[in-house]
């Protein structure tokens, strides 16, 4: 079940490492942020830059625009 609003900060990052492994549209959804993973990685960028941590650091670096299955 995805979020009801875009989830921000530690829910955030903990939901985008819970879905890193199924892909970037599936976590963008389950993260609260419906079709936008523009916005998701932005926010997901913040969110781990505020508590002073990198996200290759939690291995949610598998993310790549590139992976979405859209045409």
């Amino acid at each position: 079940m995805s979020a009801a609003k875009p989830l921000q900060g530690i829910e955030l990052i903990n939901c985008a490492r819970a879905n890193a492994k199924l892909g970037l549209e599936t976590a963008t959804w389950q993260c609260g942020y419906g079709d936008d993973p523009q916005l998701f990685l932005q926010n997901l960028q913040f969110a781990c830059h505020r508590i002073g941590i990198d996200i290759e650091h939690l291995k949610i670096g598998r993310f790549d625009r590139r992976t979405t299955n859209r045409s």
